[in-house]
C-alpha cells in the first residue's frame, strides 16, 4: 500500500491562479493523495473556486478560515488538517511535473536516513522568461545534511523554499515556527521568510542526509504580489535571525563559527547580531567570504 501524501496548499486571494496549482496536484502521477487547500479570508472569488473544485474531486479537502491568520499560520493550518505520512506544500501560484510526489517518495522511502527531498525550480517571470534555481547535481544525489547546513549558512544555491520539496509531515509539524526572537520588530508570520530556512535547517540537522532530485521540477511564479516580490525589506534579515536560534537551539560550534564569520563580510545592517552568536569566527571562511564578495562585485561591475 502506497503511503499517503499530502499536497498542501495554503491560499489568499488566487482567485485567477490557484487553479494551475490545483490542476498540478491533480495530474499527479502518485495515486494516493490527498489535496488540502486552507482560504486564509480571501476577498476575493477564490473560495467559489475552491468550492466548485472540490465538488468534482473527493481528494480535495477545503478549510476557510474566519479571519486572516496570517500566511504561516496558515500554512500550519494545511498540515493540522491533514493525515498524510508525506507532505508537499505548493503554494497558491505555484506548480510542480506530473511525476515529482512519485520520485519523491521513492527517493525518501528508499533511504530512511533522508531528511527530506527537493528538486531544482523553474522560475517563471511574468513576461514568460525562465530561470532555473537550486541546479546543484547534474543527476539525482544522496549528500550530507552537514554540507546542506553549510552551504545555507554561506547563502550558497540550496533549497529554502518548502515549495520544491517533500518532507515527512512529523517533522513539518515539530519545525515549521511562527515567530522567532528578533530585536527588530521583524513579524515572521507576515512572510515566511526564516520560517522555510528554520524548517530546511533543523530538520535535515535531525538526519544524515538530503535527496537531491535534478530529474523533475517545481515552479515558481515570480509576479508583483508574490511574497518576495512585494517585500518592502530584504529578506536576508529575517534568514540572519532564524539561522541565530538554529544555532542557539543547537549549540554546534562549527556552524556559529561559519555564521560568525559570514556575518563579518556580508552584514552591514544588522551590526549586532554579530554579538549575539556564541563563539569565535574563523579566518578560513572570512577570507573564503571575502574572495567572492569581491568577485561578485567586480562581475557586475564588468557587466556594466
Amino acid at each position: 500500500m502506497e503511503k499517503l501524501v499530502s499536497i498542501l496548499i495554503p491560499v489568499y486571494n488566487r482567485e485567477k491562479l490557484i487553479a494551475r496549482a490545483i490542476e498540478s496536484s491533480k495530474r499527479q502521477t502518485y495515486a494516493n493523495i490527498e489535496i488540502i487547500i486552507a482560504d486564509n479570508c480571501s476577498t476575493d472569488g477564490t473560495w467559489q473556486v475552491l468550492q466548485d473544485y472540490a465538488a468534482g474531486d473527493d481528494r480535495i479537502k477545503i478549510f476557510r478560515n474566519e479571519t486572516n491568520i496570517g500566511p504561516v499560520k496558515n500554512w500550519l493550518r494545511c498540515v493540522e488538517e491533514s493525515r498524510g505520512d508525506y507532505v508537499k506544500i505548493l503554494f497558491s501560484d505555484d506548480w510542480m511535473d506530473d511525476d515529482f510526489i512519485s520520485k519523491a517518495v521513492q527517493a525518501i522511502e528508499s533511504n530512511h536516513d533522508v531528511a527530506f527531498v527537493f528538486s531544482k525550480v523553474q522560475i517563471v517571470f511574468e513576461d514568460g522568461q525562465q530561470r532555473t534555481g537550486y541546479d546543484i547535481f547534474p543527476e539525482n544525489t544522496i549528500f550530507s545534511s552537514r554540507h546542506f547546513i553549510t552551504l545555507a549558512f554561506l547563502n550558497g544555491n540550496i533549497s529554502a523554499s518548502p515549495g520544491s520539496a517533500l518532507f515527512r509531515r512529523r517533522d513539518v509539524a515539530k519545525n515549521l515556527l511562527v515567530e522567532f526572537p528578533n530585536d527588530e520588530g521583524l513579524v515572521f508570520n507576515n512572510l515566511g521568510a526564516g520560517n522555510d530556512l528554520f524548517l530546511h535547517l533543523m530538520t535535515a540537522y535531525e538526519y544524515k542526509n538530503l535527496a537531491y532530485l535534478s530529474d523533475t521540477s517545481c515552479y515558481f511564479l515570480s509576479h508583483r504580489s508574490s511574497f518576495t516580490m512585494s517585500t518592502p525589506e530584504g529578506l536576508g534579515k529575517y534568514h540572519n535571525y532564524a539561522k541565530l536560534y538554529f544555532i542557539n537551539q543547537t549549540n554546534d560550534q562549527f556552524f556559529a563559527r561559519i555564521f560568525k564569520s559570514f556575518l563579518i563580510v556580508q552584514s552591514k545592517n544588522q551590526p549586532g547580531l554579530y554579538k549575539k552568536v556564541p563563539g569565535r569566527w574563523s579566518l578560513w571562511y572570512v577570507v573564503r567570504l571575502s574572495l567572492r564578495k569581491m568577485i561578485s562585485i567586480a562581475g557586475t561591475y564588468l557587466r556594466k
